[in-house]
């Protein structure tokens, strides 16, 4: 729990708001598109879920070099 120490509200917030919009459009190419939406969005989305996983880890160890 660290990490949320860390941060600033703001970025948080932020955080919190990318998973929430992220998890829903992925329940909504999984469970409610057809199968050409899912087929065309869903990669798409893993995408973004990737990069928005690995960005605050980079950012961190830069920050942490910089001290």
């Amino acid at each position: 729990m660290r990490r949320w120490t860390e941060e600033k509200p703001s970025v948080r917030l932020l955080l919190v708001a990318f998973v929430l919009v992220l998890t829903g459009a992925l329940v909504w190419a999984g469970w409610f598109a057809s199968a050409s939406q899912n087929a065309t969005w869903s990669p798409f989305l893993v995408s973004i879920a990737v990069v928005g996983a690995v960005a605050p880890r980079r950012r961190r160890s830069w920050m942490s070099r910089s001290r």
